[in-house]
């Protein structure tokens, strides 16, 4: 219709041109109107059949997401499958393997416990070495004073006071060397025998024994001798552990 308004305005506002009679414009208008019929009907053909394309193309959605959900619960199903098969699995382990661990790691930890018994009795021996070498230095520094130093006014209490220091064969030794020798000729030179120890070092050392090296100073003074006589001794001690107490077993000058 907007269109055969604006054709008879055109028509209407050319000079020099005839308006159209009113025939012809029915029948331009019932032309247009059937034109005009036509594209509605096709519009509507058109439509009616896009509408029948979307319905068949979500039906054909709907069913291909049918398919994809169908899938999914099967690997779902599938997964849950291995799932529980696995836990089966963990639930019953082997028997034999089980013991077979158990075995290995008892072993393991009494090589362990076998090692740190082992670390720890070495530290302690190795303590205990180091107390025994320490006693046994200071014993063996008082002993060598007792054993070398005399006096011609009072042997009986030096030889006393030597021989306590003493055991087993070093013991024997020192009765015989000192009631043999060392008191006849003290007495008849009227010897006095000063010892001064100047130094001790440790040799070697268990528990129960020990080897010491002492430095010692004697000074030696005798009757009708106007100057005494100075002597720098070595001499080697073997310190045995008897009772609980530190004694010379061996004495050797060096």
């Amino acid at each position: 219709m907007s269109t055969i308004l604006k054709r008879t305005k055109n028509a209407v506002r050319r000079p020099g041109k005839k308006p159209a009679e009113p025939d012809a414009v029915d029948e331009a208008t019932e032309t247009e109107d059937a034109e005009e019929t036509d594209l509605d009907d096709d519009t509507l053909a058109g439509g009616e059949a896009r509408a029948d394309v979307a319905e068949d193309d979500a039906e054909d959605l709907d069913e291909t997401e049918d398919d994809l959900d169908d899938a999914d619960d099967e690997d779902f199903e599938f997964e849950d499958d291995d799932e529980e098969d696995e836990e089966a699995e963990e639930v019953e382990p082997d028997p034999t393997r089980v013991r077979q661990v158990l075995v290995i790691l008892a072993l393991v930890a009494l090589v362990l416990a076998g090692s740190v018994f082992y670390l720890l009795s070495q530290v302690n021996d190795a303590r205990a070495t180091d107390e025994a070498g320490d006693a046994a230095v200071a014993a063996a520094r008082g002993d060598a004073v007792a054993i070398l130093q005399y006096d011609y006014r009072s042997l009986d209490s030096n030889f006393q006071q030597g021989l306590a220091t003493t055991t087993g064969g070093f013991r024997k030794q020192y009765q015989q060397t000192t009631s043999q020798l060392v008191r006849p000729q003290a007495t008849q030179q009227k010897v006095i025998v000063q010892a001064t120890v100047m130094n001790v070092g440790l040799i070697s050392a268990t528990e129960d024994n020990a080897v010491v090296l002492v430095f010692v100073d004697r000074v030696t003074t005798k009757a009708g001798q106007q100057k005494p006589t100075f002597n720098q001794d070595r001499v080697r001690m073997t310190m045995t552990k008897v009772n609980g107490k530190w004694l010379v077993s061996k004495l050797d000058a060096l």
